[in-house]
């Protein structure tokens, strides 16, 4: 699976900024994972974890459209 999993290609989005979004008690992505894609991410990155579970919750929505309008200059 190393070849599809995501981690191993996450570095290769830069220079495009990236937003991580995750939830302090997701089962599929706990935080050692979530940290792990970070660390993998060349800058810019942020992260944000959010008291949620995978679906996260009405502040990383708002936390994410906030995002894209800076980074579309909207």
């Amino acid at each position: 699976m190393s070849k599809i999993d995501p981690i191993t290609h996450v570095s290769n989005l830069s220079p495009a900024p990236i937003l991580f979004q995750f939830g302090n008690d997701d089962f599929h992505v706990p935080l050692e994972r979530a940290n792990d894609f970070f660390e993998a991410a060349q800058e810019p990155k942020e992260m944000k974890i959010y008291e949620s579970g995978h679906g996260l919750n009405e502040d990383s929505t708002r936390d994410r459209k906030e995002w894209l309008k800076q980074q579309l200059g909207l």
